[in-house]
C-alpha cells in the first residue's frame, strides 16, 4: 500500500511524502515529520505544518490490490506524524504517530475504495449539515475598509450588470473599534436598513465575529465575561481561558490586548451563543450569517501565533493521569503497534506522550 494521504489543513500536495529519508518523488530530502496543531501558519513558514485546522485522518491506497485503509487519530494534543514511504523492493508504506499527551485511542477502517473508508469514518465522527442553498453561489469576499454605502454599491452594481450574487461580506472594519457584535457608527449608520436591502433582493450578508474579546472595561462582552470569571454569580465556573495563576489569560490580536473564553467549557459556550439572540447583536438582522475566523486561536506576536500550552481551559485541562498501554494487532497486511504513557499533574510534556506505528 505504497500511497498515503491526509492529515489536513495542509498546503501543497495531499499525497504524504517521506518524513524519515530522500523523498522517491522529490529531489530534495524532507526531514521535518508532518505536525497536528493549529496555528495562523498563513505564509506557510513551516513546513509540514498545518494550517489553522487539524484532522488526524490518514488514507491508504493500494495501488495494485482493491484494498484500502484509514488511520484516525483521536489525541487533541500537539502530534508528529512520520512517513516513510515504500521502494521497488519494499512496496509498503509506514506510518508512525506520537502526541505529547493524552490516552490512547485511534480507529482503524478497512474498505474496497476511498469511498468506504470515508463512509466508515462519517460513521464515527458524522457528517456536516448540508449547506444553505445561497452558500454554493458567488460571494464577495475581500479585506477593506467597507461602509455601508459600499456594500450598497457592490449589491447594486451586480444587479447592473446582471452578475448573480448570493452573498456579500463584511470584515473586521464592520465593528464599533474591533467590538465584535457590534457596528461602528459611522461607516454604517444604518446597518438595519442595509440588510433590509439585502435580504430583499434574494441576497444575505455575512459578518465575522472573531473569539478574542478586547480588553476595554466599556465593552460589554468583556464585562460580563470577566464578571463571571471573577464573581462566578450565574455560570458558576470560569469563562475564560485563564494562566497558571488563575488569573485570565492575555493575547493580543486584530483589537490589541484581548481575553479568550474557554469554548471548551458549555456554560461558557452558552454563554456565548447568547450574544447572537437579536436582542443582544443590536441592529442585526435574521438572514444574517457568521464568519468564525482566527480560532486557532490566532495571537499576534505569540509564540508560533497561538497561546502557551500551559494556559488552561479550567473545566478540563487541569489533571492528566497516568495509565500505560501496549497493543499490537495485526489486520490483513497492516500492523499497528502502539504505546500509550500520560502524565502526572504538571508533569513536563516531554515526560508524556501517546504513540502508534502503521505499517501497510
Amino acid at each position: 500500500m505504497p500511497d498515503c494521504y491526509g492529515l489536513p489543513e495542509r498546503p501543497r500536495t495531499s499525497l504524504l511524502q517521506s518524513t524519515v529519508a530522500k523523498s522517491p518523488v522529490s529531489s530534495t530530502p524532507t526531514t521535518a515529520p508532518y505536525r497536528i496543531f493549529n496555528i495562523d501558519n498563513y505564509e506557510d513558514q513551516y513546513v509540514n505544518q498545518s494550517l489553522y485546522g487539524s484532522i488526524p485522518m490518514i488514507y491508504g491506497n493500494s495501488l495494485s490490490k482493491p484494498y484500502n485503509a484509514g488511520l484516525l487519530w483521536m489525541n487533541a494534543s500537539d502530534s508528529y506524524v512520520d512517513v516513510v514511504r515504500g521502494t521497488a523492493e519494499n512496496p509498503s508504506t509506514s506510518v508512525h504517530m506520537i502526541s505529547e499527551c493524552g490516552q490512547l485511542e485511534f480507529f482503524v477502517f478497512l474498505g474496497r475504495s476511498p469511498l468506504d473508508i470515508a463512509t466508515s469514518y462519517g460513521r464515527v465522527t458524522g457528517v456536516g449539515p448540508m449547506p444553505q442553498l445561497f452558500a454554493l453561489g458567488y460571494h464577495q469576499c475581500r479585506w477593506d475598509r467597507d461602509t455601508q454605502k459600499d456594500v450598497e454599491f457592490f449589491s447594486e452594481k451586480f444587479d447592473e450588470i446582471r452578475m448573480p450574487c448570493d452573498c456579500l461580506w463584511m470584515d473586521i472594519d464592520h465593528t464599533d473599534d474591533k467590538r465584535y457584535f457590534t457596528w461602528d457608527p459611522v461607516s454604517f449608520p444604518d446597518p438595519t436598513s442595509m440588510l433590509k436591502k439585502l435580504n430583499e433582493k434574494g441576497r444575505h450578508a455575512v459578518v465575522i465575529v472573531d473569539p478574542h474579546i478586547k480588553i476595554d472595561p466599556e465593552y460589554y462582552v468583556y464585562k460580563h465575561a470577566m464578571a463571571n470569571s471573577k464573581s462566578c454569580q450565574k455560570y458558576g465556573v470560569e469563562l475564560l481561558v485563564m494562566n497558571m495563576d488563575r488569573s485570565p489569560f492575555e493575547g493580543v490580536c486584530w483589537p490589541g490586548a484581548s481575553v479568550w473564553m474557554d469554548y471548551l467549557n458549555p456554560k461558557a459556550r452558552e454563554y456565548w451563543a447568547s450574544l447572537f439572540a437579536l436582542d443582544k447583536y443590536k441592529q442585526t438582522t435574521i438572514g444574517t450569517f457568521i464568519w468564525n475566523d482566527m480560532n486557532e486561536p490566532a495571537i499576534s506576536g505569540g509564540f508560533e501565533g497561538t497561546a502557551e500550552k500551559n494556559a488552561l481551559y479550567p473545566q478540563y485541562a487541569q489533571l492528566i493521569d497516568i495509565s500505560t498501554a501496549r497493543t499490537t494487532t495485526n489486520i490483513g497486511s497492516c500492523t499497528i503497534s502502539t504505546v500509550s504513557s500520560r502524565s502526572q499533574p504538571h508533569m513536563p510534556a516531554s515526560a508524556s506522550g501517546a504513540t502508534s506505528g502503521l505499517s501497510c
